[in-house]
């Protein structure tokens, strides 16, 4: 089965009961908590009973981030009708409680709620039901939603992955990718996130395109070394892969070679520079896999990115007496 029509019957599983437990378990527990005199106040109590157990160890740890996520579910809880982006933030941080407790279903029932909550189930500022998830948001408070709705399908995705539902995971994060609101950064980690799970299961060709895709919307040049080192390694991947004949061996390799070469002269200027930035480049080529890979290979590159990483930037000028 190709994977893209894997991944469209996948996307109609993504409502599975388990994450209806688990949020129903975590709303019966939140029950217990004490409503405060509104929903600010609600959510300032959660806060505060997690900023409470910084420094906290072993079993006091998992206490305190239970009793955490169930404040934060408390929020939802009793003000169901507060504002759409306290609501959103309040699930999202009870999932991140749940998950570094290791309670994978609850996680995901939470950040399953910041999905609903963004795709319009849920109250604006002033207490009406929402029709549309945008409804009466500002430019502002719209990018807000949809940092919080592209994060919580990162989170979902990163569940299934760790779980190795590869294609639940690849579901989650071409959900993330296609949040029209999202900013770049959170985009961007949708784009990582699917070359990378397209790698780890061997789909070579969408890896490249994946990887290419981030590597093209790249907002720091070290994040760009990053993400040709991987559209290279998958290049590799193909070369090397068992349905491969000759010609795609060589195309692969080749595009690989070309990867390194081309990623060398647009690094050129910068890997000199004393700067942070220069430092940041430098430090992103020594880390890099590919060249090792194709050093394995007995492949000699036109440029040899390790030399450059290991280059040493370029001296201040000093400033001339007048």
């Amino acid at each position: 089965m190709m994977w893209w029509v894997a991944l469209s019957f996948a996307m109609l599983q993504l409502g599975q009961p388990e994450i209806v437990v688990a949020a129903g378990q975590a709303r019966a527990e939140a029950q217990a908590i004490d409503k405060s005199f509104d929903a600010q106040a609600q959510m300032q109590l959660a806060k505060a009973r997690r900023t409470s157990m910084k420094g906290a160890k072993g079993a006091e740890r998992e206490a305190g981030y239970w009793a955490s996520a169930v404040a934060y579910a408390a929020v939802g809880v009793h003000w169901p009708d507060a504002g759409l982006l306290l609501l959103m933030e309040a699930a999202y941080r009870e999932g991140e409680c749940w998950r570094v407790l290791g309670e994978s279903g609850r996680a995901v029932g939470a950040f399953a709620e910041v999905c609903s909550l963004a795709s319009g189930g849920g109250f604006d500022e002033n207490g009406r039901k929402l029709i549309s998830p945008a409804r009466g948001l500002s430019r502002k408070e719209t990018s807000e939603r949809g940092v919080w709705h592209a994060r919580a399908w990162l989170e979902r995705g990163h569940c299934a992955r760790r779980g190795e539902i590869w294609l639940r995971a690849l579901t989650c994060y071409s959900k993330a990718l296609a949040v029209r609101a999202a900013p770049l950064r959170q985009k961007n980690d949708a784009r990582e996130w699917l070359a990378k799970t397209h790698f780890k299961v061997a789909n070579w060709q969408e890896a490249v395109e994946f990887f290419g895709d981030w590597a093209e919307h790249a907002e720091t040049p070290a994040e760009k070394v990053r993400a040709r080192d991987g559209q290279a390694r998958a290049w590799l991947g193909l070369a090397s892969s068992a349905e491969a004949d000759a010609t795609i061996s060589a195309h692969g390799l080749a595009q690989a070679q070309q990867c390194m070469v081309s990623l060398q002269t647009e690094m050129a200027t910068l890997v000199r520079d004393p700067g942070k930035e220069g430092e940041s480049v430098r430090k992103a080529l020594a880390r890099m896999v590919t060249p090792g890979l194709l050093a394995e290979q007995a492949v000699t590159a036109e440029v040899s990115i390790a030399s450059l990483a290991e280059a040493k930037p370029a001296s201040k000028a000093r400033p001339q007496s007048p």
